[in-house]
């Protein structure tokens, strides 16, 4: 379950106790509410799954050249991204370079879907 439909559900426990109590103006204003959320649910992604929609079928497209340079390179000869490979039940990172996904020992790869690298878990100190 996603905020907005917490928040959806948090309205509706609202909105049923003031019908009971008859008043009627402000369950009006709830539902608006509902109607609202309900209008932006598909515009927002599930923060409780991966980034599903942040992935790019490789038919659609490959890393372009600002998204090879936002990349990490390692010995500024290839950019890592996050793959989903055919055939693979789970993703994991490759290395792209002149059209050619590879791993470390030059193994390459068929990839379907591709994404760049989520930025690196900061920990208690950035929070601090």
């Amino acid at each position: 379950m996603n905020v907005l439909e917490k928040i959806l559900e948090e309205i509706e426990k609202e909105q049923n106790s003031y019908e009971a109590e008859h008043a009627w103006n402000y369950s009006k204003g709830l539902e608006y509410a509902k109607e609202i959320i309900h209008s932006h649910m598909d515009d927002v992604t599930d923060t409780n799954v991966g980034s599903k929609n942040n992935w790019i079928p490789c038919s659609e497209g490959l890393p372009n050249e600002i998204e090879f340079q936002e990349a990490y390179c390692r010995n500024q000869y290839a950019a890592e991204f996050l793959v989903t490979i055919k055939g693979a039940t789970r993703p994991t990172t490759l290395y792209f370079r002149n059209n050619s996904w590879f791993d470390e020992g030059r193994n390459y790869y068929k990839v379907v879907a591709w994404q760049p690298l989520p930025a690196p878990y900061k920990g208690e100190e950035a929070a601090g």
